[in-house]
């Protein structure tokens, strides 16, 4: 975590994480939003989208679009 506080203060970019969820479970305490996708499938008990260990963390729904027959975008910020 060290070096992506690093980074991002040293070059004022944010990091952007797609489809890491080991990854993004492990820098959780850094992350400040959220855009999930949600896809009109059903299909079992699935994986769990930050990895099996990862500790309660409250978000807020900011926003949703949707597209016929496509995913539901969750856009959420991290509630402090």
């Amino acid at each position: 975590m060290s070096a992506v506080r690093a980074f991002e203060a040293g070059s004022g970019l944010h990091v952007h994480l797609a489809r890491g969820g080991q990854l993004a479970g492990q820098l959780l305490g850094e992350i400040d939003r959220l855009v999930v996708e949600q896809y009109p499938v059903v299909a079992g008990a699935g994986r769990p989208a930050l990895g099996a260990h990862v500790a309660p963390t409250g978000f807020v729904l900011d926003g949703v679009r949707t597209s016929p027959g496509g995913p539901a975008v969750l856009t959420c910020s991290r509630q402090r």
